[in-house]
């Protein structure tokens, strides 16, 4: 009877401890599953072929009629503030798709493609800062430029700090009849304009308009990286593509117009021209990275 006890203790024993050792793979199965999950879930698929789709026919044609009409208006623009001197042009045309954040039950995924141009014309002036600013306004609205909000923004309004007031006079509490007042010579305003057609449409094409006054810099949409100090950047994400790229650093050229003049204006002219879904799958293209449709197609102010 005793050897019959211990042996079924012994058996019993055994049971219990395949038991144990079948629970505890079950749940290192269950965790190693789960962090494959989980693995699996955060891992972005691979990126689209933002190049192929960058330097497609379709593509090209669209960055050039992009090209083209900032090009237009921006020389327009330009020409008709002959008091301020043109001190500059950039582009940058990008094209990207961006991948998503993975959500529980969802992997990560990427955007659609898209491309966007932007183009910033920089010009250097002196004179009544508040009449320079009104001037400026009624070229944007004379060009069917319209600022965003109600009532709708305007450079005099953004210098006065209220939308509803008129630009300070410049002159009142000056040493020197006709000098800027305390404080003018540091003024830095900034405003959004879109076509007149166009007002509520987030997908047109916009006009932000920055003046500063040394020392300071005006905000400028260069579409790369930029710091003070520091040479111009690309993005250098993998789903990123530059179809032309003509860098000028927002600071240097501010700081270089600042010599000779008072006040410097950036007007950043950007352009989202064309988007596409992304392949299924990703693809190797042989397309070089770089397009440059040469200097007339740049929004170059040396274009005639």
């Amino acid at each position: 009877m005793g050897d019959t006890a211990g042996n079924r203790g012994r058996r019993v024993a055994r049971g219990c401890a395949f038991t144990v050792f079948c629970a505890v793979g079950v749940v290192m199965l269950l965790l190693l599953g789960g962090m494959w999950y989980i693995h699996e879930q955060l891992k972005p698929p691979a990126p689209p072929d933002v190049a192929a789709f960058a330097h497609s026919a379709a593509a090209r044609t669209a960055e050039a009629g992009a090209a083209r009409a900032a090009s237009a208006d921006l020389a327009a623009l330009t020409s008709a503030v002959p008091w301020a001197e043109p001190v500059g042009t950039s582009v940058s045309d990008v094209c990207r798709s961006v991948v998503s954040s993975a959500m529980f039950g969802s992997r990560a995924r990427w955007s659609s493609t898209g491309c966007t141009r932007s183009t910033v014309a920089y010009v250097a002036f002196d004179g009544d800062i508040g009449s320079r600013l009104r001037s400026l306004d009624a070229v944007l609205g004379a060009q069917g430029w319209t600022g965003e909000g109600a009532p709708p923004a305007t450079l005099a309004r953004a210098a006065a700090g209220d939308p509803a007031a008129p630009a300070p006079s410049p002159g009142g509490a000056s040493s020197s009849p006709g000098a800027p007042s305390p404080g003018w010579g540091r003024v830095s305003v900034l405003y959004t304009a879109r076509p007149s057609a166009a007002i509520g449409d987030d997908t047109s094409p916009y006009l932000r308009v920055s003046v500063a006054g040394a020392p300071y810099d005006p905000q400028a949409i260069t579409g790369d990286q930029q710091s003070a100090g520091s040479p111009p950047r690309r993005d250098t994400d993998q789903a990123t593509v530059y179809v032309s790229w003509q860098p000028l650093s927002t600071h240097a050229v501010a700081q270089s117009a600042f010599a000779a003049h008072r006040y410097v204006a950036a007007f950043s002219l950007v352009a989202h021209y064309l988007v596409d879904s992304p392949p299924a799958t990703a693809t190797r293209s042989a397309t070089p990275t770089t397009y440059d449709p040469g200097p007339c197609l740049s929004g170059s102010h040396t274009c005639s």
